[in-house]
């Protein structure tokens, strides 16, 4: 199972360079456009914000490869349009091996947004047990994304048990966190099937297109993109979004399964 949890050290620019500690963690001479609230997950910790996301070898196996750190590079306004584009051209991957990995389309799991908010599902190649990383990007000048967050840890064991909602696998990986006050989020995942469920204040958006269907009550919006379901709805002064790939079906079972959104224990019913 997943456990993240937000580091909050956003360090100086001035106190980065002159930090031996700090200093001698950075394993990468690219430099990034800002500083990034950095999740940690199972067997990984951090070398400081501003660079990058450094993790550790597991002992007693010298030969596996890892993911080692992950570093951010600038990229051009044309390569930010979209979330996957803006995570495929600014991420870098390096691996304990010595390799360099730009990450490619293959890699990518799930990406899409609601709103101005994105998340994009990707795996690292060429480690020696599957890889995650999960980027969550904010909509900047209206047209622009930039990436807000980011969490990455190995293939964990899997959670048996639904918890009283409804998911195509009983068997599943869960990444929990709160990407800031306002933004908290739930990542379901059984091999390459993901369901990217948000909870955050209403924020005012039009979602044309959209077909609405009444659940418990509630009007959910409700969208086809490809393979890609999407959903919103607003509940209590709250607004809960998500999407997956999960098909139409299945995600309408899943949200008949939510409880209310003022629920102690949401997403969950149990």
């Amino acid at each position: 199972m997943y456990i993240a949890r937000v580091i909050k050290r956003l360090f100086h620019k001035r106190n980065m360079t002159h930090n031996h500690e700090y200093r001698r963690g950075i394993i990468s001479s690219l430099t990034r456009r800002r500083l990034l609230p950095l999740m940690l997950g199972l067997g990984i910790i951090i070398s400081g914000c501003g660079t990058g996301l450094v993790t550790q070898q597991p002992p007693g196996r010298p030969t596996n490869v890892i993911l080692s750190s992950v570093v951010t590079k600038e990229t051009s306004r044309a390569n930010r349009v979209s979330p996957q584009s803006t995570m495929l051209h600014e991420v870098v991957w390096h691996l304990s091996n010595g390799h360099t990995i730009h990450p490619m389309a293959s890699d990518v799991l799930l990406a899409n947004h609601i709103g101005d908010t994105a998340v994009v599902v990707a795996v690292t190649s060429e480690t020696s047990v599957p890889w995650y990383n999960y980027i969550y990007l904010q909509k900047n000048e209206r047209t622009l994304w930039n990436i807000m967050a980011y969490m990455t840890g190995p293939e964990g064991s899997l959670i048996q048990g639904e918890r009283g909602l409804s998911l195509p696998d009983r068997s599943y990986r869960l990444v929990e966190f709160s990407v800031s006050d306002q933004l908290s989020s739930w990542i379901f995942q059984s091999g390459d099937h993901v369901l990217i469920l948000l909870r955050q204040p209403i924020t005012p958006h039009a979602f044309p297109g959209y077909h609405v269907s009444v659940i418990h009550g509630v009007p959910v919006k409700i969208d086809k993109e490809g393979n890609t379901m999407r959903f919103v709805y607003d509940d209590s002064d709250v607004q809960v979004s998500g999407y997956d790939n999960f098909g139409k079906t299945a995600t309408l079972r899943f949200l008949r399964s939510l409880p209310q959104v003022t629920s102690s224990i949401f997403p969950f019913r149990k």
